[in-house]
């Protein structure tokens, strides 16, 4: 057992030494010396321009070439720094090739190589120029790195970089021969690990090398480390955060020379990014894509930004002339890039979800969108979608903003909307015009309200049109605030309380440019009323149940801007600055207080200020106090007061009034009617009381103008009752300073009636004439001409001349409806002169036209038939100068009939109450009646009258009378009156008194009048067969309105009566007595006649009582010279 114990004892250190001897053998034997020089001869056969070192190099005992601290540096280096160091490899020989003599590297494995990587500052590579080509038959050994570094130096003078990588495993393998693969992976302090795998086809002559980088961190050392080589992202080297991860393939050719084309995958997950240009930063990034022969797809895209949510797809062009563009899309400068986007995506899907609009928002947008912002002032949440396609290097881009529910307003019309929801669209391709298309809906206060049109052109050359309508709105504040300037005031004025539609229209062109200038936007704005209320404050008429469109347009229709040929200056057309444009008030229908208004207005730029312009035609509209302080406003009230306008009315009136420009020494305009205002109505059923003649005329009809301070008055017709008056001229001039002046032409009144109201319309004194005249029957009223008047003293009134001859066969001229034209004088009218009157004055040329009437001038006149012609002044309160002429055809003057009757008339003002009548001619009975008179118009008129008649016919007497047709009157009679009035002594009262008498010559024949042949029958005389008397004579008195004959003879063949009595003027109360008489006609005026009278009366009278109109009683008296003592003493 020991024994067994030491010989095994005894083996193992002689196998040891034998190991020892035989390693110093083949240790010997291989010769590490030229292991080392057969090694540096191999590397040197595939490298140039270098110096290789190796420390050691030995063959293993297992196979291979163990080889350590090799070490490879440039000849050119003067650093001569290494630019690889392997500590230590094992090289794998060909063993066939070996026991051939020939040592082929089959492959190697390296421990912890280093490799260093560097660029010169002049641009060139430290491993540029120094690899052999392999030969044709030579292999390429399998390479396996472990735990190698990598070293890249970058001495670029721009910005000088390092980076160190750490290759655990590399391992490159050529198998079968013509193809090689390599693999491995690593990391990097500064990009995170990463892998890569490829393959080469020698015999195909392409490779294949895909490289991935897991979580690669996207964190400022990172990108200002890319800077140095891309330097566009350094502005934004601070501001991304993320983690990446990128797949690389690259497949290519390397003859005949090197080709390749890169794909890259690549993620980014986690991302955040700010800028200062973006609304928001951007969180939660997300981008998937694919780089690709210069084609960047980015298939998916996703960001937050504020509450925002960001998405993307499309492709960018990555050609070298647009290689950069994709790093300023955000500009660095903090403005929109000038790069269209449409030159770098060749198809670009962009959504963004709720984007906040502000105008931080929109500065950092294209111009092309800012022009929402400057024209909309949008804010609120929106979705954006941007849409580019491209086609045949044609790129149409659509970029389409989708409101959320946004508020805002249009700067030419700022009415604030909420809630707008639609789209806006902008369309942009190349060659064409861009455009925007706008449709939206929106709330304006709680009613819908829509946005449409399009925007064509670059800002500020561009085509806009856009409507913003609603409908049912409430016109409020903001509303008419929202009109443009000068609008708002004047629609305040009108103070509506209503809802309504409105449709603004905005357009901006190349014409709108051309003839109004490069800024003004030629823009309607078309507010539909409904059910409304108008009380406008320059004329505040309330108006109800108001219907109609308020059309305004900002520029006139005319150009404001002339084309200037060269050389030649043109003025321009002059308009008001703020105030260039029309308003039309089209089609509206109204009512106040039952009655019905249609108004159609337009209100346009004048010289000097602007001119509104009205038609209205009105039913039923009522004159009351509303009415009369609206025009109060228009300071026309004068015209209310001047003609009292009462009741209502239908008619059309068209109305301008200028609205004078604000200057700089007055801030309000002041409206002077005179000039500022011009009117028209046509008028038909109103009641007026003109103040100048206080008569009630109803159903009033005509036409009205006012201008210039003149009223003109054309075909008005009116009524009072049965009265009707025609006027078809009239003018009414109403003075700033007060009063007025009237002047009528060709008025007619048919029917005049002389009742209270139409005497209490006329001046004190002609109504107190006519009263006591007491006028009464239909009169027709004809006047040439009559003028009203009632001024200032500083402002003498100027009346035609009253006619100086009113006798130039005025007979013959009233009955041809002619009167001479009035002469036209024009002077200053003495009462008119340093005093204001109390009453109007009133000029007049005219005439009455009587039928039937009648009247009484201290007696009475019936059935009268005729004209009443006359001229003159009444000043006020007291006549003036009249010229006056009563043409009459026939009437009845105490019971008898009398024609042709021609009185001249005439008044001066020295004897204001003084009527003289110059001429008295008439036909009483066939003959001739002449005559004159004076009147005293007082209180109670009195009056002196001297009357001649001559060759009066008593056969017309007894024709007039209807006697009997066998009563017989024939020859002329001759008569003369003197008549006055005069107070009663006792009673106070004017009555008559006067002398007269008739006288029928010799030569006449009487028989078988009634009255007379009672009276022969009474007296029981013998009746004459042929003729009772054939002259006749009678003198009278008047007295206290009594008739007293103080003589009557009756003279016959046969017969001679005479007598005495008397009676009242009207033919009653008849006390006459008769007794016969001797006839000697050479003692008739002797004192033997009345001696014989005085007999005759002693033995018989015979007495006549009654009423010429009734009854007549005859009683005889025989021997009244004793029956009447005893008579009269019984009556005792």
């Amino acid at each position: 057992m020991s024994t067994r114990k030491w010989l095994i004892r005894s083996l193992i250190p002689i196998f040891i030494g034998l190991l020892v001897g035989m390693g110093l053998y083949v240790s010997s034997w291989l010769k590490p010396a030229y292991i080392r020089e057969q090694c540096i001869a191999q590397l040197l056969e595939k490298f140039q321009n270098v110096d290789i070192e190796v420390g050691s190099a030995s063959l293993r005992f297992f196979g291979g070439i163990s080889i350590s601290d090799l070490k490879m540096t440039r000849k050119d280096d003067p650093d001569h720094k290494p630019i690889l160091y392997i500590p230590y490899a094992v090289l794998q020989q060909d063993k066939e090739r070996l026991s051939q003599g020939q040592l082929v590297i089959r492959k190697i494995d390296m421990d912890s190589p280093t490799i260093r990587l560097q660029r010169n500052v002049d641009g060139t590579l430290n491993w540029s120029n120094i690899l052999l080509p392999p030969k044709d038959d030579e292999p390429i050994p399998v390479f396996v790195l472990k735990n190698a570094k990598v070293e890249i130096d970058d001495y670029s003078p721009a910005s000088p970089r390092t980076l160190n990588l750490d290759i655990p495993k590399v391992v490159m393998v050529n198998d079968p021969k013509s193809i090689y693969r390599i693999e491995g992976f690593g990391s990097c302090e500064l990009f995170g690990n990463f892998s890569f795998a490829g393959t080469y086809d020698e015999q195909q002559n392409g490779f294949h090398l895909k490289s991935s980088l897991k979580k690669l961190p996207i964190e400022p050392a990172q990108l200002n480390w890319l800077s140095a080589y891309v330097p566009e992202i350094q502005e934004y080297a601070e501001k991304l955060h993320g983690v990446g991860h990128i797949d690389l393939e690259l497949a290519g050719a390397t003859r005949p020379a090197l080709t390749f084309h890169p794909t890259v995958h690549f993620e980014l997950t986690q991302g955040s990014f700010q800028h200062p240009n973006l609304p928001a930063p951007l969180t939660n990034l997300s981008v998937l894509g694919t780089l690709k022969e210069e084609t960047l797809f980015i298939e998916k895209a996703r960001a937050n930004s504020g509450e925002s949510v960001l998405g993307m797809d499309g492709e960018i062009n990555l050609k070298p002339s647009s290689r950069s563009v994709p790093l300023v899309m955000v500009a660095k400068s903090g403005s929109p890039p000038e790069k269209n986007v449409a030159d770098v995506f060749r198809r670009l899907n962009l959504s963004v979800e709720h984007v906040v609009l502000n105008d931080a928002f929109f500065a950092k947008l294209p111009v092309k969108l800012q022009i929402l912002n400057r024209m909309f002032k949008p804010e609120g949440p929106t979705d954006l979608e941007v849409h580019l396609n491209r086609l045949k290097d044609i790129a149409e881009t659509h970029v389409v903003v989708l409101p959320r529910g946004i508020r805002g307003s249009y700067e030419g019309f700022p009415y604030p909307l909420t809630d707008a929801k639609g789209h806006i669209e902008l369309i942009m391709i190349p060659g064409k015009e861009d455009e925007l298309d706008i449709d939206l809906t929106a709330s304006a206060k709680g009613r819908t309200a829509k946005i449409l049109g399009t925007i064509r052109g670059d800002y500020p050359e561009n085509d806009v049109k856009l409507t913003i309508s609603g409908e049912g709105l409430q016109v409020d504040a903001d509303l008419i605030k929202a009109l443009p300037e000068p609008y708002p005031q004047l629609v305040r004025r009108l103070r509506p309380s209503a809802k309504g539609n409105f449709v603004a229209t905005i357009r901006h062109n190349a014409q709108t440019r051309r003839d109004h200038g490069p800024t003004v936007f030629d823009n309607t704005f078309d507010i539909q009323l409904y059910e409304t209320s108008i009380n406008y404050t320059d004329f505040p008429y309330p108006l109800h149940k108001v219907n109609g469109n308020l059309y305004i347009r900002t520029v006139p229709e005319r150009p404001t801007r002339l084309p200037t040929p060269a050389g030649i200056p043109i003025p321009q057309v002059s308009s008001n600055d703020d105030d260039t444009g029309s308003i039309e008030f089209r089609n509206f229908h109204a009512e106040h207080a039952g009655g019905k208004l249609f108004i159609n207005g337009l209100r346009v730029p004048s010289t000097g200020g602007n001119l509104l312009s009205f038609e209205i035609k009105a039913e039923d509209l009522p004159f009351d106090l509303e009415l009369r302080e609206a025009l109060s406003r228009l300071k026309i009230d004068s015209v209310w007061q001047t003609f009292d306008m009462q009741g209502k009315m239908n008619s059309t009136i068209l109305v301008n009034v200028f609205e004078r420009a604000k200057t700089e020494k007055a801030t309000e305009s002041v409206f002077n009617p005179a000039k500022d205002l011009a009117l028209g109505i046509s008028f038909d059923g109103a009641s007026i009381r003109p103040t100048f003649f206080p008569y009630l005329l109803q159903d009033v009809k005509g036409q009205l103008t006012f201008f210039d301070g003149l009223i003109k008055i054309q075909n008005f017709e009116g009524r009072h009752g049965s009265t009707v008056i025609a006027l078809p001229k009239a003018t009414v001039t109403i003075p700033p300073e007060g009063g007025y002046y009237a002047d009528l032409n060709d008025l007619k009144a048919t029917n005049i009636l002389f009742e209270p109201e139409f005497l209490k319309a006329l001046p004190l004194d002609l109504r107190k004439a006519i009263e006591d005249l007491e006028l009464k029957g239909p009169v027709l009223l004809n006047a040439n001409r009559i003028v009203v008047t009632e001024k200032a003293a500083t402002q003498p009134a100027y009346l035609p001349t009253v006619k100086k001859n009113l006798h130039r066969d005025l007979y013959q001229a009233a009955y041809n409806n002619f009167l001479p034209e009035p002469e036209q004088e024009q002077t200053p009218h003495r009462s008119l002169v340093n005093q204001r009157l109390n009453y109007p004055t009133i000029y007049w040329d005219g005439r009455l036209t009587l039928t039937n009437g009648s009247f009484v001038t201290g007696i009475p006149w019936r059935n009268a038939y005729g004209q009443f012609v006359s001229t003159g002044v009444y000043e006020g309160d007291h006549p003036g100068k009249i010229s006056s002429k009563l043409v009459l055809e026939r009437a009845t003057i105490l019971k008898q009939p009398v024609e042709n009757i021609i009185i001249s008339l005439f008044m001066t003002p020295d004897q204001p109450k003084l009527l003289l009548i110059d001429s008295i001619q008439a036909k009483v009975y066939g003959g001739e009646l002449t005559g004159e008179a004076r009147v005293l118009l007082d209180d109670q008129p009195y009056f002196n009258l001297k009357l001649t008649a001559a060759r009066m016919r008593l056969s017309e007497f007894a024709r007039s009378q209807n006697l009997e047709a066998k009563t017989r009157l024939e020859g002329l009679a001759y008569g003369r009156l003197k008549l006055t009035n005069c107070d009663h002594k006792e009673k106070g009262q004017p009555v008559l008194e006067g002398i007269g008498g008739i006288d029928i010559p010799n030569g006449s024949k009487i028989l078988n009048v009634p009255e007379l042949l009672n009276l022969l029958k009474a007296m029981k005389l013998h009746v004459p067969d042929d003729t009772f008397f054939d002259e006749a004579h009678a003198s009278f008195r008047i007295k206290n309105n009594q008739l007293y004959f103080g003589q009557i003879d009756l003279l016959g063949d046969a017969v001679n009566l005479g007598g005495e009595g008397g009676m009242h003027l009207d033919g009653s109360n008849v006390k006459l007595e008769f007794y016969t008489i001797s006839r000697f006609h050479d003692m008739l005026n002797s004192p033997l006649s009345k001696l014989t009278a005085g007999i005759s009366r002693s033995l018989l009278k015979i007495a006549v009582q009654g009423d010429f109109n009734g009854k007549l009683d005859y009683k005889s008296q025989p021997v009244p010279i004793v029956t009447d003592p005893l008579k009269r003493l019984m009556d005792r």
